[in-house]
């Protein structure tokens, strides 16, 4: 279930980038399983027995503009929100 939630989580992240988010790792609490597949599909290493399960990506994609970002549907959803610019809203 957790590989499925990972999977989720980043085709999600890459559609709203156009593609342009991979993985920089995937940890797993679980034992060795299944890592030659994994690493293919999620084209990063992953960590078994790991703390915590989680799907690792660099800081740098957070600058990523969502191709699909709404300013109108972000302020009322996120209070906090502020665009950096009006031209990475157009990008």
């Amino acid at each position: 279930m957790v590989d499925l939630s990972c999977h989720g989580f980043w085709q999600s992240a890459a559609a709203a980038t156009d593609g342009q988010i991979t993985p920089l790792r995937l940890e797993l609490t679980r034992a060795s399983q299944n890592r030659e597949l994994l690493e293919s599909h999620f084209g990063c290493r992953v960590r078994f027995k790991a703390g915590r399960n989680a799907l690792i990506f660099r800081t740098s994609d957070l600058d990523r503009p969502f191709v699909t970002q709404n300013e109108e549907l972000l302020r009322p959803s996120v209070p906090s929100w502020k665009p950096n610019s009006r031209a990475r809203l157009r990008r």
